[in-house]
């Protein structure tokens, strides 16, 4: 969040994380992710490069800025907007 970093680095001294320089960036090696945003910088991340880049390859979406994937992993959206859970996923063997 590079708003609200400049308050965390305050606050947050005590705890042992890194900042990533980008979300992409953030994604590398995850195991997952959940999106509770719907900034533009989700919206328009490659999430098929991003998916990628990490370890077990699952994002869930509560923000439903995930529109256009067809890669591999699994993207369940949930939440706000919907009828019951959704899903664009698209399983891949880990």
């Amino acid at each position: 969040d590079p708003v609200a970093m400049p308050r965390a680095r305050q606050e947050w001294q005590h705890l042992g994380y890194l900042e990533a320089a980008s979300a992409e960036a953030a994604l590398h090696g995850a195991d997952a992710a959940l999106v509770m945003t719907e900034w533009d910088e989700y919206r328009q991340l490659d999430w098929e490069s991003a998916l990628r880049q990490m370890r077990r390859r699952l994002v869930i979406d509560t923000r439903h800025v995930i529109t256009n994937f067809s890669g591999q992993g699994v993207v369940e959206q949930i939440g706000r907007g919907r009828s019951g859970t959704g899903s664009l996923a698209h399983e891949v063997a880990i």
